[in-house]
């Protein structure tokens, strides 16, 4: 369902997805809203919803629960834990997706297990990912390359989030906690390359 915030009425009731909707993100510039449903075994599917009409724009196979959009609103980033097309999925990677043709652009590869959630920093320089393997790994958008691997939590990490001005990651856990990190610190103990 999509509100409206000011009167929190009901806006529209999205239908199309075959299995349970895991995830949704609006793209910042305001213009589609992605969902995302994955199955318990098999292949799930991104939708990409034209928010003017509320009408299914595209749809393509994929394989995590989580998205996001990056900031220019081009690119979707999804976690590559489960299969696609009956082929076995990427574990410790995450997908880039080209939104405007559906078709991935690349992926990114470093965790030990699977990825569970991304996100990308608010200049979109820099992707976010956690993992069952308890870590955070950032890459550089640029280059694709790892940046860093945050470490602490002893349990999966179930969600990631760049505060509004990038100097900040927090990562949350089956842990029981919520571990913040100064990103210039980060950049610093990495030479900044």
């Amino acid at each position: 369902m999509v509100w409206e915030v000011a009167t929190w009425k009901e806006l529209a009731t999205l239908r199309g997805h075959k299995r349970q909707v895991l995830g949704v993100a609006f793209s910042p510039d305001g213009i589609l809203l992605a969902s995302v449903a994955c199955p318990q075994v098999g292949p799930g599917e991104i939708k990409l919803w034209d928010v003017s009409t509320w009408k299914d724009k595209a749809t393509w196979k994929h394989g995590g629960g989580d998205l996001a959009f990056s900031p220019d609103s081009l690119l979707l980033a999804t976690p590559a834990s489960t299969s696609v097309n009956g082929t076995a999925g990427v574990v410790g990677a995450a997908h880039l997706w080209y939104v405007g043709t559906s078709k991935k652009k690349s992926t990114v590869t470093g965790h030990e297990g699977l990825v569970d959630t991304v996100a990308f920093s608010p200049d979109g320089t820099l992707l976010a990912a956690g993992g069952r393997d308890g870590l955070v790994k950032l890459w550089d958008m640029a280059t694709g390359k790892e940046k860093a691997t945050l470490t602490g939590h002893t349990d999966q990490v179930n969600c990631v989030a760049f505060s509004g001005d990038g100097k900040h990651i927090a990562s949350a856990s089956n842990d029981k906690t919520v571990r913040i990190w100064n990103m210039p610190k980060i950049a610093r103990a990495r030479g900044n390359d």
